[in-house]
């Protein structure tokens, strides 16, 4: 049951993650068409920030399967 709940979780973690990195992507390209530049950089680097954080739970996720699978091979 433990392992259950561990695949909910990295799997919540995975898809809330990738969420959050598409969701920047699509609105850092938007964010070019910006005229005024105070606009802009701020919507740049609070995306950029986002975008951090949506590819640490993805490196998050996977070292965790990469630790998980390598402990079950052995």
């Amino acid at each position: 049951m433990e392992a259950g709940k561990w695949w909910i979780k990295v799997t919540v973690i995975g898809l809330v993650s990738l969420f959050l990195v598409v969701l920047a992507v699509l609105n850092l390209r938007s964010a070019y068409a910006l005229k005024n530049a105070a606009e802009f950089l701020m919507t740049f680097f609070s995306l950029s920030l986002l975008l951090m954080i949506g590819l640490v739970g993805l490196i998050h996720v996977t070292l965790q399967i990469y630790a998980y699978l390598k402990r079950r091979e052995q």
